[in-house]
């Protein structure tokens, strides 16, 4: 075998490693990728979990009225609650905030534990979000269609209301750098920007009034 030969053997070579390499790492990206989608999947579909299962379970009662803005909705519900004496349900006032860049969960019994004083329990419940609201419906006689507004006064209404509407961004973080995705938010948060919004019907509720 000649020198020229033994260079040609040793370029195809180094051409097909290297095509071998660039799948490889193409293909390790993409799963990456997909496994950052799923992991923020999960955590959005746990949040929403939640969310349900408290509107669900919300009652009304009246020292602890349903109370709506923009950023923050309060409401007093059923918990259940895992202690040594087996599944003990109890009724709960909660809270949920909306900041700048997440959703927070506030709950504080009702009545006071058996030594004094109120259980409160405070916890992040979704993260990496952008300009998330709350909305409350309104309807009238003279009015088609249902009217959604940034608050739900229990001075002017009495009990909770018949929806909510949930919107926000949502952001998914991935690598900047192999993805050439757009910064958002402060400059310190790299993501994809998704949008959410969604209606929760409470079938228990009322239509707020525009009188």
């Amino acid at each position: 075998m000649t020198l020229i030969e033994v260079l040609i053997a040793m370029t195809i070579l180094v051409l097909a490693i290297s095509g071998l390499y660039m799948s490889f790492s193409q293909g390790l990206q993409i799963y990456r990728r997909s496994e950052e989608g799923l992991d923020r999947g999960q955590e959005i579909r746990m949040f929403l979990t939640f969310f349900r299962k408290d509107l669900r379970n919300m009652i009304s009662y009246g020292p602890v009225p349903f109370k709506g803005k923009t950023g923050e909705i309060e409401f007093p519900t059923r918990v259940r609650k895992y202690t040594n004496r087996g599944y003990k349900d109890g009724l709960y006032k909660v809270k949920y905030k909306i900041t700048s860049d997440r959703i927070e969960r506030e709950e504080e019994s009702i009545q006071e534990k058996a030594g004094g004083g109120k259980e409160k329990r405070e916890m992040v419940v979704l993260d990496q979000i952008r300009k998330g609201e709350f909305a409350f419906p309104y309807k009238d006689d003279e009015t088609v269609g249902v009217m959604w507004t940034e608050l739900w006064d229990p001075e002017d209404n009495l009990g909770m209301p018949h929806a909510l509407r949930l919107k926000m961004q949502l952001i998914t973080p991935v690598e900047k750098k192999k993805t050439g995705i757009t910064v958002v938010g402060s400059g310190t948060t790299e993501g994809v920007l998704s949008y959410f919004d969604e209606y929760f019907y409470v079938s228990q509720g009322v239509w707020g009034s525009l009188e």
